[in-house]
């Protein structure tokens, strides 16, 4: 029981008898060790043509392959201040065994944010040096973003002579990939070579497209050094003004921070829609009414002057929601008190449960604001009003009653 917990055992019943069997037979065995020298899992590789051509050991509870990195029990103790990341732990145990001891591997997963964080504690460079295949290139990519998040200083290394670490040093000894090393782009670098694939830049459309890529690659950092050196040595390479690709940076940053700003207010939308239909569930009442009272509240929290005008026919004890009520009378308040209704003056009459809504409130509805339209609002809280007050709750009715309700067109 405890090897099929472990994951080094699988079972299977039949004829009510249950059998357990080998999870790794017929596979090379290379033992995983955490960062305290443990061997906390296991990978196997076959050896013969059977698939899957790896296996790893599931998350147990000693091991969680989200935080899984081969090797860093050794290489967290050598003499270079920088690791060396690829794919598989064959192409580390190479590595390793030709000299290279801060080479470490991610367990079959891609780089996750988890990895980073713990690399971190060990060094502050990495050098990427995955597969050369179109797979290797897509986790490169998703390295380069993870790794630049938390501020890593990255390299990576474009492998030539072989699709991997362990084939260049087979073909080519121990000297031919340390020079690929030394010569490693930084991300800024690799991600303009990668961009150039493809495309003829002697051709004005060849320029171009290279030019929108290279815009939307320096737009993504925020080293105003590395952008001004980078659009000089394009702009001199190509021979066009450096002011039009700085001028298409900013127009891509822009458009970027747009979308992010707009991504943002759709998320408070669907956050206060979600949490409508909380309330209007507790409330048993609907979610127009709900969103009819909030629009008030934003109404009126923007257009103060309406309050005088509706005061007799609203009051917040018709609201259907707790805190929109205590939200409603707040403002009621302060207005009456002559009292400015900038958002931050209610931290001392509202919770803090209270002021998300509000603020939510505040950010949820952009729509004109008009008389007529918190009139319509009152017309609805005043609708659900009524309803509430003719409904006759279902252990309050006859049979005859309840029957009633199930009738058709009833």
């Amino acid at each position: 029981e405890e090897l099929y917990e472990a994951n080094l055992a699988n079972r299977s019943t039949k004829d009510n008898r249950t059998r357990y069997y080998d999870a790794f037979r017929n596979r090379a065995m290379v033992p995983i060790i955490d960062v305290r020298g443990n061997v906390v899992a296991f990978g196997g590789r076959v050896l013969d043509d059977s698939k899957p051509k790896y296996i790893n050991t599931s998350d147990t509870l000693v091991y969680k392959k989200s935080l899984g990195v081969f090797g860093l029990n050794f290489a967290k103790n050598s003499k270079e201040r920088k690791l060396i990341i690829v794919e598989g732990y064959m192409d580390a145990i190479s590595l390793h065994q030709a000299g290279f001891d801060n080479a470490i591997a991610c367990l079959g997963t891609a780089l996750t944010g988890e990895m980073a964080h713990l690399l971190a504690r060990y060094t502050d460079e990495v050098i990427l040096a995955y597969d050369a295949d179109e797979a290797g290139q897509k986790a490169t990519d998703r390295a380069i973003g993870i790794l630049n998040s938390i501020g890593m200083k990255l390299k990576v290394v474009k492998l030539t002579g072989g699709k991997d670490p362990d084939e260049i040093l087979k073909n080519y000894g121990p000297e031919r990939f340390r020079s690929l090393i030394e010569g490693a782009a930084n991300d800024i670098e690799f991600e303009l070579l990668q961009a150039r694939n493809g495309l003829d830049l002697q051709s004005g459309d060849g320029k171009i497209k290279y030019l929108e890529k290279v815009a939307s690659i320096l737009a993504k950092t925020r080293n105003s050094i590395a952008q001004d050196v980078y659009s000089s040595k394009i702009a001199d390479e190509l021979q066009v003004n450096k002011q039009s690709i700085v001028t298409r940076i900013e127009q891509i940053r822009k458009k970027e921070q747009y979308t992010e700003k707009k991504q943002h207010f759709k998320k408070i939308q669907q956050d206060s829609m979600s949490n409508n239909s909380k309330i209007a569930i507790s409330n048993n009442t609907s979610i127009k009414v709900i969103n009819a009272e909030e629009m008030l509240i934003a109404s009126i929290l923007r257009s103060p002057e309406f309050y005088d005008k509706i005061k007799s026919d609203i009051s917040q004890e018709d609201f259907t929601s707790e805190t929109n009520k205590r939200i409603f009378f707040a403002i009621t308040e302060k207005i009456k008190d002559h009292r400015s209704l900038e958002l931050t003056f209610f931290t001392q009459d509202l919770t803090q449960d209270q002021m998300n809504t509000l603020v939510k409130i505040d950010k949820k509805h952009e729509f004109p604001i008009t008389l007529k339209g918190c009139l319509d609002c009152i017309s609805v809280i005043k609708q659900e009003q009524e309803r509430r007050k003719t409904r006759v709750p279902l252990t309050d009715m006859s049979d005859e009653e309840f029957r009633n309700l199930f009738k058709k067109n009833q």
